[in-house]
């Protein structure tokens, strides 16, 4: 079974509990997303600072999406183990990793916009190498910290994956979100009108990125694995000999 459909057969035999914890752990970050980064914009209209609304909403943004992934990484891992208490388990996850992420999160998307201002290449290698952390968090119940360098070990070996991965997420959720603005700004210019469509492609689509970056993450973590048990077994029949 391709990881896609893999995701997609999560998904959508785990939608009622997808959508109790999109509606009691997203919607909540994101609404607060929203309020301060609207009220970040409305501190400086019409100033020289302008700047600093888009670099408010851009890095809110980032830490946000980095623990809000939690639950659904800790559902998927639970559905392939075929757990039970499914969503007990992602509750107890996010409460549990919640607050090491975000802290791990202001650290490391301070470190990726740093880089990006200073130079654009060295915030997107930051970005790269560390992204899994909060999935190897999840599916080795060990702490964010010690988590990192797993973290980095997967992504440098998949280094072309997951730029693939990112880039097409991305892309989808860029192409989505702009067709539904304008088919909803045909009707209305309303603020609130156009926001609560955009928040619930979000809250539809980041739990379906979440499931198949896990599955991802589970499959290049027991590669990278396997390969080094077969390195280390071809290592100890060479000295044997």
């Amino acid at each position: 079974m391709s990881l896609l459909k893999q995701a997609v057969t999560i998904y959508t035999e785990n939608f009622e509990r997808i959508l109790l914890l999109a509606f009691t752990i997203l919607l909540p970050f994101l609404l607060f997303h929203g309020a301060i980064s609207n009220y970040v914009f409305y501190l400086v209209a019409d100033t020289p600072a302008q700047f600093y609304g888009d670099f408010s909403n851009l890095y809110l943004m980032m830490i946000f999406y980095l623990f809000v992934q939690i639950p659904f990484i800790q559902l998927t891992k639970s559905d392939q183990e075929g757990e039970e208490a499914v969503i007990k388990k992602s509750y107890i996850s996010f409460l549990k990793y919640s607050s090491s992420v975000f802290l791990f999160g202001v650290v490391f998307i301070t470190s990726v916009l740093l880089g990006m201002v200073l130079f654009v290449i060295p915030g997107i290698i930051i970005l790269l190498f560390f992204y899994f952390t909060p999935y190897v968090a999840v599916y080795n119940e060990r702490s964010v910290w010690k988590s990192m360098k797993t973290a980095f070990q997967v992504a440098k070996k998949n280094m072309m994956k997951l730029i693939c991965l990112l880039l097409v997420i991305a892309l989808i959720e860029g192409v989505l979100s702009s067709l539904l603005m304008q088919v909803v700004s045909l009707f209305s210019l309303n603020y609130f009108v156009i926001l609560f469509p955009q928040l619930l492609l979000n809250m539809m689509l980041l739990p379906l990125f979440v499931i198949f970056t896990s599955l991802c993450y589970d499959k290049w973590a027991k590669d990278l694995y396997s390969t080094r048990i077969q390195n280390s077994n071809a290592f100890v029949g060479i000295e044997s000999k």
